[in-house]
Order: C-alpha cells, then structure tokens, then sequence
C-alpha cells in the first residue's frame, strides 16, 4: 500500500467516525477503483455504505472483502450487518459466528453474535454473547450499549438501563447510550406518567445534540411528541363520553361543572409534560402543532375542549346537542395523529396500512352506531344522529377502500 493510498484510506475512516458517509463513500469508491485487492479499501467502502443505509451495495462490498481476507474478522462481521439490515438474519448470524472464529478475542465480534441473535430471537444466545462482548470490552461503552440492546430485547428493561445507564459513565456524549436509555425509560414508565414521556424525548435530544447527524434521534423525539398528543386525544375522548353519559341531560350545577373540572385532568397532563421537557423539545412541540396534519389534529382536540366547556354555559337542551360534536372532534384527533404516524414512517405504512386502515374504519363505524344509538335515547338527539351517519358513512368508506387492497 502507497503512503497516499494509507492517506486516503485513513481520511475514509475519518469521514465515516464523523459520519459524513456520502463522501466517505465517494473517496472509499476511488481507492478501491485504485487498489481492487485492498481489503481495507472495500471494508471502509462497506462501512460508508453501511451509514447511507445502502445495504446491497454494502453487502456487495463487504463479500469482496471476505474473499480477499477469509480469515480477517472485519469483513465478516461487516458483511453479518449487511445481511441483519437486510432482513436476513439467518445468513447474518452464521457471518458473525464465521467472525468470532477469525477474532475470537475481540469484543466486536462477539457483540455481532449477540445482535444477530436477538434479531432472531435466540435470546439466550444472545445474552451469552452479550457477556463475553464485557468481558473483552468492559471499558468500552459501545459494547455495554450492544449489551442494553439485548437486555432490552429479551424485556429485561431494569438490565437494559443499568447498563445503558454503564455506558455513560464511560463516555458522557454516547449518543446511542442516551437514545437508549430514553427509549427503555419510556417503557418502563407509566402511560399516565407525562414525566416519564417528557425525560424519553429530553434525552433523545441530548443524543441528537451528541450525533446530529442522526435522524434516527430525531424521529424518536416525534414519536414520543405524537404519543403525547394521542394520549391526550384518549383524555379528551374518554371525557366527551363520560359527560354524554352522566350529565348532558341534566341542568344541575354539578353536571354544568363536572365536565369543566374533569378537563383539569388531561390539562395537568400536557402542564406536566411540558413543564419536563427540554427547552429546545418544547420549542420543536410548539413548532410542530401548528403545522400539516398535526395542527389539525390540535385543532380538532382544542373544538372538543372548546364546546364541553361552552357547554357549562348553555342551556340543557343545546348542551345536550354539543357532545356528540365533542366526541367527534376527539376522534377525528386521534384518526389524524394515527394517519400522521403512518406518513412519517413508510416501513410501517407498507407493513400495516391495510390493518390500521381496518382499524380506523372500525373505530368510525363503531362510533357513528353508538352516537345514533345515543341520538335516538334522548331530547333534541338530532345533532348526535347527524355527526353518527356521518361518522357511519367515513368509517364504510374507509373500509372500502382499504379493503380492495391486495
């Protein structure tokens, strides 16, 4: 190897530590073109496409490595993510095992074993793989961060954070380690803890600010923003019907207050989460409920908390007449953040959409037959029948349309 053709190569691997993969890829393509029998060329080329989530060309790559150097390790275990990021995990754990063969005493491998086990749901496997990845690397913390993976994947969330929680005593800016541990906080958490919601999307972005370059920590900031505001949509849903049930008919003061008091509990959630959030998280919420779809959802949400309490000041009869137009707009909140994930996530949106679909239809249908229900038990019940056939008529025509799909 020429000293410029090192140079070039040790720039490769300077890109890729800074995750700039595109050039990274572009320099690796022009010293493997300039030295086709350099294995590390074609591994640095295969890692490079690795970060640009170009998995065929990187497992292209990353086979040419492994028949210039069968007995080296990094071919192999690079060639094991390729097959992993692909979906084809059986292929992708015998590369690791071939890895932990040629490198038997680096924790690298052994971590590959552990993560191509856990795809495959081999957890035993993977936690003794796991072990040995601290024994070799217990000063590293990416191993104890591949380790919180399989914790977390076998549903061992108390490991998982003691070792995420490991990983950050060794290196304070992991960002991977902080996404983690946010990401198995929030499960361990209560659905009606909002502080536990806030501390997940806080420490999502102290990994974006450690890897800004990461989109995956940024979509995590979004998920957690939607499940937010979705189960805020559940409060106020749950609300509209406790307030058609028990007191739309009745002209007492409690059941004029009732529904104004039963409001200060999804209030204290969202005061709550809010309160905990990280000053640049709350400022990217507040952007992002006045924009696309979201907003609308916001807006459908703020109607129905708008007419249950213009509700407390109208007479009995016209009170009645407002809670169905409640209920709808919770719904129509809730449909327009489950329609907003699907459009955030294409992978999930080709995997499921036929299912969420029937779900969504369902939820319409189900609702337009209790709202007629409801609208033919009481006085004045027209509003209920109305805002029922037209929740009755979405829910057909979305049961239609998703059911034609092949």
């Amino acid at each position: 190897m020429t000293d410029t053709q090192a140079g070039a190569l040790e720039r490769v691997r300077m890109l890729c530590e800074l995750r700039r993969f595109d050039e990274a890829a572009a320099l690796a393509r022009r010293s493997t073109a300039t030295a086709p029998d350099d294995v590390d060329g074609w591994c640095l080329l295969a890692q490079a496409l690795l970060g640009l989530d170009d998995d065929e060309e990187a497992l292209r790559a990353a086979g040419r490595a492994v028949a210039l150097a069968p007995d080296h390790e990094w071919p192999h275990r690079l060639r094991s993510i390729a097959l992993t990021s692909l979906g084809r995990h059986q292929d992708a754990l015998g590369a690791a095992i071939e890895c932990v063969r040629c490198g038997p005493f680096a924790w690298q491998t052994h971590a590959r074993v552990a993560g191509a086990s856990s795809a495959l749901k081999l957890h035993d496997q993977a936690e003794i793989a796991a072990s040995r990845t601290l024994e070799l690397g217990s000063t590293d913390s990416r191993a104890w961060v591949i380790a919180a993976g399989v914790a977390a994947s076998k549903g061992d969330r108390e490991l998982a954070a003691r070792r995420y929680r490991r990983a950050l005593a060794l290196d304070p800016q992991d960002a991977d380690a902080h996404a983690g541990l946010a990401r198995t906080e929030l499960k361990r958490s209560s659905p009606l803890n909002p502080s536990g919601l806030a501390a997940a999307a806080s420490g999502l972005a102290t990994a974006t600010r450690a890897d800004p370059r990461s989109l995956a920590h940024r979509r995590g900031i979004d998920a957690i923003l939607r499940i937010f505001l979705a189960r805020t949509a559940y409060a106020v849903c749950l609300l509209c019907v406790i307030v058609l049930r028990a007191t739309a008919h009745s002209g007492t003061l409690a059941a004029r207050l009732t529904p104004v008091v039963l409001l200060a509990l999804p209030a204290a959630f969202v005061a709550h989460f809010v309160a905990h959030l990280d000053h640049d998280v709350r400022a990217h919420l507040f952007r992002t409920i006045r924009q696309g779809l979201i907003g609308v959802a916001v807006a459908c949400e703020a109607v129905a908390v708008g007419v249950i309490v213009a509700g407390a000041f109208l007479p009995t009869t016209a009170r009645a007449s407002t809670v169905p137009v409640a209920i709808l707009g919770a719904i129509l909140s809730r449909v327009t953040l489950a329609v907003e994930f699907r459009r955030k996530v294409p992978a999930l949106r080709q995997r499921q959409s036929r299912f969420l679909g029937m779900v969504v239809a369902l939820a319409f249908v189900g609702a337009g037959a209790l709202l007629i229900v409801a609208g033919t038990q009481g006085p004045n019940g027209s509003a209920a029948t109305v805002a029922g056939v037209i929740s009755l008529g979405i829910g057909v025509a979305v049961g239609l349309k998703f059911g034609r799909r092949r």
